[in-house]
């Protein structure tokens, strides 16, 4: 199994340069990808945060939009896990 963070997904969606070996490592791996349920959420965020500055077109945001609405990513409840990420503060 491999956990993406927001971060990495939104470099992702891009093709951002720095994520290329991940990507080409995603690529061939045979492992499930999961993420916090509220991925979706930080990387809409960043996206719009983006296009406000911007940095980012409306055309690339809905692109990148599409391209996470079909990602083979498993969205796991954070709730099981809110005591251990204080800790981790």
């Amino acid at each position: 199994m491999i956990v993406l963070d927001a971060s990495l997904v939104f470099g992702l969606m891009l093709v951002e340069p720095d994520t290329e070996a991940i990507r080409r490592r995603l690529a061939v791996s045979d492992q499930d990808l999961i993420a916090p349920e509220v991925i979706d959420l930080e990387v809409l965020h960043a996206l719009r945060r983006q296009v406000r500055l911007k940095n980012v077109t409306e055309a690339r945001a809905e692109s990148a939009l599409f391209i996470l609405r079909g990602l083979p990513l498993a969205r796991m409840s954070h709730q099981p896990f809110l005591s251990r990420i204080w800790q981790l503060r």
